[in-house]
């Protein structure tokens, strides 16, 4: 009798647990705080990309990219932002910001980004 009780409470316990398809953000998203850019409505090709620490900025495809990968080394435990750099194909510096927000929800845990609207600068990154 005990074996069965203790069955039945492993069975409702294995039931019960929520799982990650039902999070609201299915699949349930890595750990990681990371993001994607759009190059989409720049007056020119992206050529260089790079982030101030701890974060790091890499164009998809090289040169000319169409999206920026961004990331942040680590597991921040609070909102860390970060700022972009590139330089675009016509000479001219664009610089864009991304925060990352850390939540926890039911089964999963991450981070949520914004920002990320790259803008034409006067000053950009050098050789």
């Amino acid at each position: 009798m005990r074996l069965l009780v203790v069955l039945l409470v492993g069975v409702v316990g294995i039931v019960v647990l929520p799982s990650c398809t039902s999070c609201g953000q299915p699949p349930c998203p890595s750990g990681a705080a990371w993001t994607t850019l759009s190059t989409e409505g720049l007056p020119s090709p992206l050529l260089r990309v790079t982030a101030d620490p701890p974060c790091t900025a890499t164009l998809s495809s090289g040169d000319g990219g169409d999206s920026v990968f961004v990331q942040v080394n680590g597991t921040p435990s609070d909102t860390i932002t970060c700022t972009i750099y590139g330089v675009l194909d016509d000479g001219q510096g664009v610089a864009t910001s991304v925060s990352f927000t850390p939540y926890n929800g039911t089964c999963c845990s991450g981070f949520n980004s914004s920002g990320g609207s790259f803008m034409i600068v006067d000053a950009a990154i050098s050789d």
